[in-house]
């Protein structure tokens, strides 16, 4: 058996006694030194200790499981999370513990990195069924374990209770979308302030922000930025209601003086816009609408790269809608005429890309100006295409 070396009270080795009896009648003592072994023994008992330590107090899961989803390993703290016992946990399958969805997600996401030939952490959130029926989404982490040949062999993981963050992400949603409703009722006060004043051109910022809606999704612009574009088109005119509205509603040629001063209205429109905090360049867009790509247009005569994507787009579909309606100072000229005129000035006015999109949504007679009675955004998400 082995026994303790003292020191000063202090064990300072081990060694194991092994007594032999003779043939002859004599007994023979062998002694040897098994003091590393004992420490090896007692480090790995410390770090058993540890370990349990660890696991039976760790607020997330660790778990592993093999390949067919069968549980190998998992810390007592399933049980607080999800309800089941280890015991439980190990005699259960991963598709009895999570949504039939986020089973179907977890699996392709798996295959979709034994696949890879350098495999990064896996990361994926998922919908738990709890022991009791209920459902929780967690948030897990995972990583392929492998053999002495570095060959996956199963998957180590770690399962994250994030029900709060859930709430609170679906709490800030609806808070989104509840300003995001409120900023929609806004622009629309915005837009009827301008078309009570002139109201010859009634409906004329709904049909060009349809208009260049299309045509930016046309274009495959993102989705984000076609928001952007339809909300500085719903208000592109908001600057008109600084120039008097017998001027706007005159039904004959105006003078210079008058022409100048309507010009302002981009500028005007920018100026109101500037300090309302939109998610996207509203104001500036605004501020273009009226450039050309060549430098002649107005207020700032920019040219080709210094006018946003989305000023061009709307640009081209206010010229479009523009001729295609009456005015107080003529008839509608028509779609005919309309595209003709942006053809006309394809690459020097208008930019090329921009051309083609619009074309594109009047092609075959495909497209239709909308005219409707209710608000921008009312019913349709604030999407109007």
């Amino acid at each position: 058996h082995p026994i303790s070396l003292y020191k000063d009270e202090r064990i300072i080795g081990w060694r194991e006694n092994y007594i032999y009896k003779l043939p002859s009648g004599e007994v023979v003592a062998v002694y040897d030194d098994v003091t590393e072994r004992k420490q090896a023994e007692d480090a790995l008992r410390e770090s058993e200790r540890k370990l349990r330590f660890v696991t039976d107090r760790v607020t997330d899961i660790i778990w592993s499981m093999d390949f067919e989803g069968n549980f190998t390993f998992v810390t007592p703290s399933a049980e607080r999370i999800i309800g089941y016992t280890v015991e439980e946990m190990l005699s259960l399958n991963l598709k009895h513990i999570v949504t039939p969805e986020s089973y179907t997600v977890a699996m392709d996401v798996i295959s979709k990195h034994m696949k890879l030939k350098k495999r990064e952490p896996i990361s994926l959130e998922i919908q738990q069924i709890c022991k009791d029926g209920s459902k929780k989404w967690c948030e897990v982490t995972a990583v392929f374990s492998t053999d002495q040949d570095n060959r996956p062999n199963g998957i180590i993981g770690v399962t994250r209770d994030i029900s709060e963050r859930k709430r609170a992400e679906e709490k800030l949603q609806r808070s989104y979308e509840k300003l995001h409703d409120t900023m929609i009722a806004a622009v629309n006060t915005l837009a009827s302030t301008v078309e009570m004043r002139d109201p010859y051109t009634a409906g004329h910022q709904e049909r060009v922000a349809h208009l260049a809606c299309a045509m930016a999704t046309t274009m495959h612009l993102p989705e984000e930025q076609v928001k952007g574009l339809e909300m500085a088109a719903h208000i592109h005119d908001i600057g008109k209601i600084r120039v008097p509205s017998e001027i706007l509603s005159r039904p004959g040629q105006l003078s210079d003086i008058e022409f100048a001063l309507i010009k302002t209205h981009p500028k005007v429109g920018y100026e109101i816009l500037r300090p309302i905090e939109f998610p996207w360049p509203v104001a500036e867009i605004v501020y273009q609408h009226h450039e050309k790509i060549d430098g002649s247009g107005y207020p700032r005569g920019l040219v080709d790269k210094e006018i946003l994507t989305e000023a061009k787009i709307l640009t081209v579909a206010d010229v479009v809608e523009a001729m295609a309606f009456h005015r107080p100072y003529r008839a509608a000229l028509g779609i005919d005429k309309a595209l003709n005129e942006i053809v006309r000035g394809k690459g020097r006015f208008y930019e090329p890309e921009v051309v083609k999109a619009c074309l594109a949504v009047f092609k075959g007679n495909r497209y239709r100006f909308e005219s409707e009675n209710e608000p921008w955004g009312k019913g349709t998400n604030g999407m109007m295409c």
